[in-house]
């Protein structure tokens, strides 16, 4: 059983909007992200799940900080929220 697979499910969303790093790390991810979108023939949306899997597998060895304090909840609209640097819509 692979990483996804077991893990998958349990996985807590990686909010697209805010993704940050050392140059080196974004310079890669953005890479990896143009490479794997530029080559893809499906006429669906797949950037949400491409970076999900670009960061759970290009960078599975970083710690992921992922919500707060970094961004509020995805699709919550908490907007009254002062303990997180980004809010989501």
């Amino acid at each position: 059983m692979d990483f996804f697979e077991k893990h998958g499910k349990d996985l807590p969303l990686i909010n697209m909007g805010v993704v940050g790093s050392i140059t080196t790390n974004v310079e890669y991810f953005l890479h990896l992200f143009v490479h794997a979108r530029s080559r893809s023939k499906t006429p669906v949306n797949i950037n949400m799940a491409l970076g999900q899997f670009i960061l759970r597998y290009a960078f599975q060895e970083y710690k992921i900080k992922v919500g707060a304090p970094v961004t509020s909840e995805y699709k919550k609209w908490q907007k009254d929220r002062k303990d997180v640097y980004f809010i989501h819509k």
